[in-house]
């Protein structure tokens, strides 16, 4: 079983990737065109443990030439769990699908894509970076871009405590 069955599998019908029921939660990453190509995706399953895959052009200064690859499960840490927790407590219905640019497509901008398992079902989320005048209007859109922020910054502190 390849590891994108193991979590989560292309919905043909619907165009878009279902989440394994056992996970909640999964945030791919890409940091765009840059010179790390930094790209990660993390699965969060329904007792808050996780798995991340991480990849990167730039490697460790070891072997700086060497692509960077990381693959590690565990506990999540406990205030990223509480923003899940809150999260999950709302209805999903008042986030959009896509928070991108309305009349323009940037090839390499970094962005996530968010899957949460709710009510059986998968809801796809895609968020663009650099939307710096991006207005969030409702508590749930905020919850979900803290979450966002939180984890992005969580797996940028791994994996620059890993390749320094």
């Amino acid at each position: 079983m390849t590891l994108e069955n193991k979590y989560k599998t292309f919905n043909h019908k619907l165009g878009q990737f279902d989440l394994n029921p056992d996970f909640i939660i999964s945030i791919s990453h890409s940091d765009g065109f840059s010179e790390r190509l930094l790209n990660y995706e993390i699965f969060i399953d329904k007792n808050y443990n996780f798995h991340i895959q991480l990849q990167s052009f730039k490697g460790s200064l070891l072997n700086i030439d060497t692509p960077f690859n990381l693959q590690l499960s565990s506990r999540l840490p406990k205030y990223l769990e509480s923003q899940i927790i809150v999260l999950f407590s709302e209805n999903f219905k008042d986030i959009k699908s896509n928070y991108a640019f309305e009349s323009l497509s940037i090839c390499d901008v970094g962005f996530q894509e968010i899957l949460i398992n709710m009510n059986g079902k998968t809801k796809t989320n895609s968020i663009e970076d650099s939307l710096k005048n991006f207005k969030l209007i409702n508590k749930n859109e905020k919850r979900l871009e803290k979450l966002n922020f939180d984890i992005k910054n969580w797996i940028e502190n791994l994996y620059l405590n890993i390749t320094e």
